[in-house]
């Protein structure tokens, strides 16, 4: 079931902020009147949020830390060049783990079972991710990615 939307939060020409509740009540925050360091401290934690924002997803890659690092350093660049809503590079279509896994099963190329994937449904794609198969594929998957991140770093396993 759907969660109802309690508030809607606009920002104003002015730098303030309008909360509209859902009984339409409304709140506006101006961050004029707020001390230095309350200021700077929602500044880190906006600067932490955007910028974390750009890599939610990351664990569906194939490869999420480099899928992370690239989101990142794109949207950092954008912010530093003063756009607020750079947009992500599209460059490569994401390869999730499941149109990875997917993909290994029926032993089709990545793009034939993105296409695939990208035209189910929501409940279609819950469906698909709880599939046996495609879960042990996506553990597999993870596996052979750590291995190969693996290869050539010491551990303390090596001493032995």
């Amino acid at each position: 079931m759907a969660k109802a939307k309690v508030c809607t939060k606009k920002t104003n020409a002015d730098g303030s902020v309008t909360f509209t509740f859902a009984n339409e009540e409304t709140r506006v925050v101006n961050p004029s009147e707020y001390p230095k360091d309350i200021i700077d401290h929602a500044t880190s934690h906006g600067f932490s949020q955007k910028l974390g924002d750009t890599f939610a997803g990351a664990g569906n890659e194939s490869d999420p830390v480099a899928y992370a690092i690239n989101q990142f350093d794109a949207l950092n660049d954008g912010l530093k060049k003063g756009d607020w809503s750079t947009r992500t590079p599209g460059g490569e279509p994401r390869t999730t783990l499941l149109v990875e896994a997917c993909a290994e099963i029926r032993d089709v190329t990545v793009d034939e079972m993105r296409e695939f994937i990208n035209g189910l449904s929501d409940d279609d794609k819950k469906a698909l991710r709880g599939d046996p198969r495609v879960k042990a594929q996506i553990d597999a998957i993870k596996a052979r990615k750590s291995a190969e991140a693996a290869k050539g770093k010491e551990s303390i396993l090596d001493a032995m």
